[in-house]
């Protein structure tokens, strides 16, 4: 299935997968991803920050490239932006500085000039629930970048697993890109994919350790109560399937 064009027009479809860490992606969105690759839609994923310890780094790049260069057959690029910059904060907020001022300008270049080079159809930004500030530094570059690319279709994705830690936080970040832009909720059936899935995550294996045995049944189970949630706010869904959620920017 893997040769099937992205869409009608005879032209292969293209997206970029904005993240923050390696696997982010696939926690949030795996299900999603490998319906992608099913379908013949050219991957990418741009990872914006990296342990600047380099044994670290190299681990978590191995593990990355297996997924989308092996696994995918896409292409993943890495800013190597240093992760450490925004762990300083002041009661719950981050500290900006020149220097972390530096490395958010260098993330808004970098992703510029790596969909100018890929030419996406469509992007998918974390929306940065979970007060993680990397996630909602990548969050922030989504305003630059949204006002360059008109014809580009932008997506948010839902942090997993943050998303699943505290309710008021999720819905507090919806609420702000509902302020901010006009937004559609959208939902993506992954019933048949939730192996898939757990097959992506898995071979993050420097961040899994200890954690396989039940992920399986925790991906379905918060995939079934995307289901009925999206149910409850109207979306004709099929109760207890397995879904994951987006945002589209329109």
């Amino acid at each position: 299935m893997q040769n099937q064009q992205g869409n009608n027009s005879g032209v292969q479809e293209v997206i970029l997968i904005v993240e923050p860490h390696p696997d982010d992606g696939a926690l949030s969105m795996g299900g999603a991803i490998s319906k992608f690759y099913e379908n013949g839609i050219k991957l990418n994923s741009v990872v914006v920050f990296s342990d600047m310890r380099q044994d670290k780094r190299a681990i978590r790049r191995k593990e990355s490239d297996s997924v989308w260069l092996q696994t995918l057959s896409g292409e993943v690029f890495y800013l190597d932006l240093p992760d450490e910059i925004f762990h300083k904060t002041y009661n719950d907020k981050l500290i900006i500085d020149n220097v972390s001022k530096s490395v958010f300008v260098q993330c808004i270049k970098g992703l510029d000039k790596l969909i100018k080079k890929i030419s996406p159809n469509k992007v998918y930004f974390p929306i940065g629930i979970g007060g993680h500030f990397h996630h909602i530094i990548v969050n922030m570059c989504f305003d630059m970048i949204f006002e360059k690319y008109k014809e580009i279709l932008f997506y948010f994705y839902e942090d997993y697993p943050y998303a699943d830690l505290s309710r008021i936080t999720y819905a507090k970040y919806i609420y702000r890109l509902w302020e901010k832009y006009s937004i559609q909720e959208e939902y993506q059936l992954i019933e048949g994919y939730i192996g898939m899935k757990k097959n992506l995550i898995s071979k993050y294996k420097s961040q899994i350790e200890g954690k396989e045995s039940d992920m399986e049944m925790k991906l379905e189970e918060y995939g079934k109560a995307i289901s009925y949630e999206g149910i409850i706010k109207g979306h004709k869904l099929q109760s207890g399937k397995p879904y994951e959620r987006f945002w589209k920017v329109i």
